[in-house]
């Protein structure tokens, strides 16, 4: 109990200050909605497995019933006969098991396939899930930092409005450039509340991911790529080894083979026993018991071309699930070539962002003193910071989207799949 009080205590400490990836990514493989539909629909997928095992078994049935009505009778001459009385009561009881019956068999096949596709769709939503907690997480934690670059580029046009006013007072400037500098400033902070609210709204993506309500996000460093050595074909291979909804799409393919066998199944006879043992006092003066042990064999030997034609819907189905698997393979494939290019993208992006940076504090340095002595425009220091301002930004993209497309290739290569 106190264990379980103190876990409860860290996990509430720790999504009312920051969330972490990897807390982030916990938490959504429990409380995630889809994932949680998911194992519902996994457990009514073994209830159902459990019903078709219990048709293998005998069927049993009471039966009691008491009666009241008018004695019936024969007339003849003048007497009559009785054969029923106008009160009695009977009970039956009946056993049948099924000896053998195709129908029963495949139904329970179907069961078993059918189990086993949502397991391995549980484990495909799951990798989705992830997939979406990385980029939400992420574009949560950009837009994090992009304000704390907002508010940079706030400080520094207050700087430089200040010293364009003490330049003003000197006559060295003109007021336009105090205007300008004041429009600059103000736009500076209309984007900065626009990113604080885009920030909230990524937390509240987040959360309902997550289930969980996330008020921020923990920074995450650089991370290694583990698939570096492998090529693009290389990386397709594995995931088309992996990918669990592969698995998935091949047991659905199953499930509609099986049905089409359940289909044809309808042309072969089905066998049982039965047994029934009872007491009836119908008869006036005759009660009786019944013991009674049968054989039954059923043949439906035609039954229109229903029969034909549901066989051909099945066949259909099969051949749809061989295409839709098809579609899994096209879709798999191209979600490794899409992480793979865009890892690659990054990787050049971290390199001439901080190249960019570099230049960009140059350019803004040098635009500032040439202002300061009357060698430059107020309009060459305002380019030079968005420049600067959209150099920083980049760097901060540059630097978790390319943490964000090893997680993704990762995933899609299932590389780390169980």
């Amino acid at each position: 109990m106190i264990k379980k009080l103190v876990l409860g205590l860290a996990v509430f400490s720790s999504l009312s200050c920051a969330i972490s990836l990897n807390e982030a990514l916990k938490l959504g493989l429990q409380y995630n909605t889809d994932v949680l539909s998911q194992k519902l629909n996994t457990k009514i997928s073994e209830e159902k497995k459990k019903e078709a095992f219990g048709k293998f078994l005998p069927n049993m049935d009471l039966n009691a019933n008491t009666n009241v009505g008018n004695v019936l009778a024969i007339p003849e001459d003048k007497t009559s006969f009785i054969f029923q009385k106008g009160h009695f009561s009977q009970w039956f009881f009946n056993l049948e098991q099924p000896i053998f019956s195709m129908p029963i068999f495949y139904n329970y096949k179907i069961s078993k396939d059918e189990l086993k596709a949502q397991k391995y769709l549980l484990t495909g939503i799951k990798t989705d899930v992830k997939i979406d907690i990385y980029d939400t997480y992420i574009n949560a934690l950009v837009l994090k930092h992009i304000i704390k670059v907002d508010k940079k580029e706030i400080k520094d046009f207050k700087r430089h409005l200040y010293n364009t006013k003490q330049m003003y007072k000197q006559g060295l400037v003109a007021l336009k450039d105090i205007l300008q500098t004041k429009v600059k400033l103000n736009q500076a902070k209309e984007k900065l509340a626009k990113d604080q609210g885009d920030y909230k709204i990524a937390l509240q993506q987040l959360s309902n991911l997550i289930g969980k309500n996330v008020n921020n996000v923990q920074g995450t460093g650089i991370i290694s790529n583990p698939l570096s050595n492998y090529s693009l074909k290389d990386l397709i291979n594995i995931a088309l080894k992996n990918r669990v909804i592969l698995k998935y799409g091949k047991s659905m393919i199953q499930k509609a083979k099986d049905y089409e066998a359940l289909a044809r199944s309808a042309y072969l006879p089905t066998a049982y026993v039965q047994a029934r043992y009872g007491y009836s006092d119908e008869i006036p003066g005759i009660p009786y018991y019944q013991d009674l042990l049968s054989a039954g064999l059923s043949w439906k030997m035609f039954s229109g071309l229903q029969r034909f034609h549901k066989i051909h819907q099945a066949f259909l189905a099969f051949k749809k699930s061989n295409v839709e698997y098809k579609n899994l393979e096209n879709k798999i494939k191209l979600q490794v070539t899409s992480a793979y290019e865009q890892l690659i993208t990054s990787e050049k992006d971290i390199a001439l962002a901080h190249s960019e940076l570099r230049d960009a504090k140059e350019h803004y340095k040098i635009a500032s003193e040439k202002y300061k002595v009357g060698l430059g425009t107020n309009t060459d220091v305002m380019d030079a910071e968005d420049y600067l301002t959209q150099a920083r930004t980049d760097v901060v993209k540059s630097k978790y989207y390319y943490v964000l497309s090893v997680y993704k290739l990762i995933e899609v290569v299932a590389y780390e799949q169980k």
